[in-house]
């Protein structure tokens, strides 16, 4: 068996193909920031195609101010091609809609401390106005504050940063996620609600899945090539835990 789709963590089977996950990254240890990046790769930027979902679980060690707790990440001079960051309690999206240009949302009152939280943010082009950009919360379509700053485009535009999970593409400071993350993942498609149900609930869509970082003892890609490197002062540590 490669090494890419080893399974030597632990997992329970719970029933009709749903899992618990054994382990997860733990973010900041010691006072150490760690986070994980992926080289540029046509398959992680939507293209010309203009849809593309991000789905990934969270679980915050602190609540704290916007300038922080970057959860995943592609930006480069300054440019967001995508950006999900916890604000305080609830979390922001960016998309860019020009070199220079992002569009925003903001969805308020969302992580608690302690608390493993069920994301996917599905991008469509195909769709107009706010509906272009959609966010789940645990398997439920959420609307935000007051919808997007500004109209996105039917295509992000792309960019050539690298991939980060846990701090801003740039790797700058302070930006990074505070916590837990598991179960990251980036589809080629725009994701049905069904389907992003059907991945909160600890099973896995593969329509149109990219890149699987499973976060389960390394930072491999488990379905694609775009394997991960941990970076920063090595304030990483994979811990034992339960979804849900």
């Amino acid at each position: 068996m490669s090494r890419r789709h080893s399974r030597d963590y632990r997992r329970t089977k719970r029933g009709d193909d749903k899992y618990i996950f054994g382990t997860a990254l733990e973010m900041e240890v010691g006072g150490s920031a760690g986070y994980v990046t992926v080289p540029d790769d046509d398959t992680l930027s939507p293209g010309t195609a203009g849809e593309m979902s991000w789905d990934w679980w969270a679980n915050p060690d602190v609540v704290t101010s916007a300038a922080t707790n970057t959860m995943i990440s592609k930006l480069i001079g300054g440019q967001n091609e995508y950006l999900f960051r916890q604000n305080d309690a609830a979390i922001d999206l960016f998309i860019a809609t020009s070199i220079f240009a992002t569009v925003t949302a903001v969805w308020s009152t969302v992580l608690s401390i302690g608390v493993w939280t069920h994301f996917a943010m599905v991008y469509d082009g195909a769709e107009t106005g706010d509906d272009r950009g959609r966010l789940y919360i645990d398997g439920v379509l959420t609307a935000s504050d007051a919808g997007w700053s500004g109209t996105p485009n039917a295509v992000i535009t792309g960019s050539t940063s690298q991939v980060t999970i846990g701090i801003r593409s740039d790797e700058s400071a302070p930006t990074q996620f505070n916590g837990i993350m598991d179960e990251v993942a980036i589809y080629s498609v725009a994701l049905t609600a069904t389907e992003v149900l059907y991945n909160f609930q600890r099973r896995r869509v593969r329509r149109g899945l990219v890149s699987l970082w499973n976060l389960n003892g390394n930072v491999l890609d488990s379905v694609g090539s775009n394997d991960g490197t941990i970076g920063g002062a090595g304030g990483t540590a994979y811990v034992v835990h339960r979804l849900g």
